[in-house]
């Protein structure tokens, strides 16, 4: 895979030249506690979004490639796909078994979101983003 690539502040970026899918690799959250977002887009218009959660402890590392393939065959066909990292694992900062304060708690949302022109992407955002 011929990939291009290039670092903003907290994210990385890579573009398969040849099926035009674009990866990023984005730190967000509070400092201390930063979760690895990984997103693959496809190269035009995403027209849906899934979020991929990988499972923990040993299917975690035995799931990785897979989860990787997924996510670039959804943004082949046209689906953004976006996968990240627990607190306290992986690239993941904080302690994977603290819990964040209630003020802080509230519901992820990711995804896309339709309209009278069909389907369109929005930034995902959660807990500290």
């Amino acid at each position: 895979m011929a990939l291009t690539g290039q670092r903003v502040d907290d994210a990385a970026l890579a573009t398969d030249r040849r099926t035009g899918v674009r990866r990023e690799a984005e730190l967000f959250g509070s400092p201390g506690s930063r979760i690895l977002g990984l997103t693959s887009l496809p190269a035009g218009s995403a027209r849906a979004g899934v979020v991929i959660c990988s499972p923990v402890f040993k299917e975690a590392r035995t799931n990785y490639r897979r989860e990787v393939l997924l996510s670039l065959a959804l943004a082949r066909a046209g689906i953004a796909a976006q996968r990240f990292q627990y607190r306290g694992t992986g690239n993941s900062g904080g302690d994977p078994f603290l819990r964040p304060p209630a003020s802080s708690a509230r519901p992820s949302s990711c995804g896309t979101r339709s309209s009278s022109r069909g389907p369109t992407s929005r930034r995902c955002s959660g807990p500290g983003s």
